[in-house]
């Protein structure tokens, strides 16, 4: 006779609720490979979005460098043309250029360029280092710094700073004691931040929030904005006819008065700086002509300014919704052709 197995349903029930969570287990285990599958995927293509759009910006920003330089280019540059190409380029305006490279544009790109003269700046090798004193919150330690490391001895000055402090740095490094090659160099020295660095680029541009609370720091009306003042490709004089305003006030023997007297003058019967209209001074003989002036600060302006420039600084910016790529490039025209002799990416 065949036996038959039994088993209790209280065992059937067990096996069934065992295979059931068994499989909702799996099913789990699947869901959750399935969803780090589709995050990882969306995360790759985010990335691959993102690299690809600032593969973008990068050739459009490079795109407004060459049409800088091809301005720089196509005319001789006197006195006057070098003025009057040292100015802001609306972004309107450069559409029309960039169309003319057959770059075909998408509406939510915007891209400015705008050219600026070297010799508009202090030349941190070659201008008085007393006159830096006489900027707004540069306070005198950073000047000492600065100072140790362009000279060429390896004494320290009080509140500087020689080989024994960056020797004694994490990442430890050489005090150079030599001329500044770049103005990024600055960002090598002691009691110098990016945020001082390109602080001043904020009165130019608009930067949101992310790239601000990455790059800058809060109170930036505090600090002085190193791109907007100083130069390493510049001259012992500064160009009358570019300089600006808050350089023009720290010189020797001159103050906001003077120097409103000045720019005045310079801007034409117009009143606005970077006209059509505008006085361009071509030589000694032209300062004279500045009424309001004592004859002293014309003799200081005589000694401490020229009058043309030859090394031009160049900003390109490309920028979408959400990122933006900046250019500072430092273009020298020799016989009509432009050189770029230095180029970084700022932000």
């Amino acid at each position: 006779m065949q036996k038959t197995c039994i088993f209790p349903a209280k065992y059937v029930r067990c096996r069934n609720a065992s295979v059931l969570v068994l499989v909702l287990i799996v099913i789990s285990a699947m869901t959750i490979v399935a969803f780090g599958l589709a995050y990882q995927t969306r995360i790759e293509i985010r990335l691959s979005k993102s690299s690809s759009e600032q593969a973008i910006l990068q050739n459009l920003a490079l795109s407004g460098l060459e049409a800088a330089k091809a301005i720089l280019s196509e005319k001789q540059l006197t006195a006057g043309q070098t003025a009057r190409v040292c100015r802001y380029y609306p972004a309107d305006n450069n559409k029309s250029l960039f169309e003319q490279l057959k770059l075909t544009l998408d509406e939510k790109i915007q891209i400015d360029f705008w050219i600026e003269d070297e010799s508009a700046f202090l030349d941190l090798n070659k201008s008085d280092s007393a006159v830096w004193e006489n900027l707004p919150s540069f306070s005198r330690d950073k000047r000492a710094c600065i100072l140790d490391w362009i000279d060429t001895d390896f004494d320290t000055n009080p509140d500087g700073a020689e080989a024994d402090y960056y020797e004694r740095l994490g990442t430890p490094y050489n005090c150079k004691n030599a001329s500044l090659l770049c103005l990024k160099e600055l960002l090598f020295i002691k009691n110098i931040t990016r945020g001082e660095y390109l602080g001043g680029l904020l009165t130019k541009i608009t930067i949101y929030p992310d790239d601000i609370e990455q790059l800058f720091c809060n109170d930036l009306d505090q600090q002085v904005p190193f791109v907007n003042i100083f130069t390493t490709f510049g001259r012992e004089k500064i160009n009358i006819n570019t300089v600006s305003s808050r350089i023009l006030s720290i010189l020797p023997g001159f103050d906001q008065q003077a120097t409103d007297v000045v720019l005045a003058y310079r801007s034409g019967p117009d009143g606005t700086e970077r006209t059509d209209d505008d006085r361009i001074f071509e030589k000694n003989e032209d300062i004279l002509l500045i009424e309001g002036l004592t004859e002293l600060q014309k003799e200081l302006l005589d000694q401490y300014c020229c009058f043309n420039s030859d090394t031009f600084r160049v900003f390109s910016l490309a920028r979408n919704d959400h990122r933006v790529y900046l250019l500072m490039a430092v273009v020298k025209v020799v016989e009509n052709e432009s050189q770029v002799i230095c180029v970084e990416r700022l932000l």
